[in-house]
């Protein structure tokens, strides 16, 4: 996957895409394995990487409602590539946009805020601004924890 040859890094994301899916929510012990080469693409200065990269993330996180991706997405928003920053961030978004509420638990939900912390205090407008529509989603999802926030310079 983390190939420099296009060809062979393609059919492997290829490959992920399409069989990720199918997994739905037994896909969590490949978690760690697959999450981690994905997001390193997203900090590749190649646009093809990066799009192949953002679309598997993208059908990894419709289909597969597993909370510990997000604690690979908060890893990525530590990654010096801005555009691996602005790829998590937005993967986050479309999580919390897309799963049920159930799936978070207390975990979750603090890594979702870490998340949060990380992309309000990032030096990329972008992300910075996705961060943003991250805490007015947090905000609706679970607004007795927004008390907690009282004090913090975000949003």
């Amino acid at each position: 996957m983390l190939s420099d040859k296009g060809k062979l890094s393609g059919t492997t994301i290829d490959l992920l895409t399409s069989f990720a899916p199918r997994l739905n929510t037994s896909f969590a012990p490949l978690v760690p394995l697959y999450l981690d080469p994905i997001i390193k693409l997203l900090g590749r200065p190649n646009k093809v990487f990066i799009r192949r990269a953002e679309h598997c993330l993208g059908e990894i996180i419709a289909n597969c409602p597993v909370v510990s991706i997000i604690y690979e997405l908060k890893k990525g928003l530590e990654n010096d590539a801005p555009t691996c920053r602005r790829g998590c961030a937005a993967a986050m978004v479309k999580a919390v946009q897309q799963w049920s509420i159930e799936v978070w638990g207390e975990k979750g939900v603090r890594w979702l805020e870490d998340g949060i912390r990380r992309m309000g205090g990032d030096k990329d407008a972008e992300v910075r601004a996705t961060g943003k529509v991250m805490w007015g989603l947090f905000a609706e999802q679970w607004p007795e924890r927004v008390d907690e926030w009282v004090g913090v310079d975000f949003p």
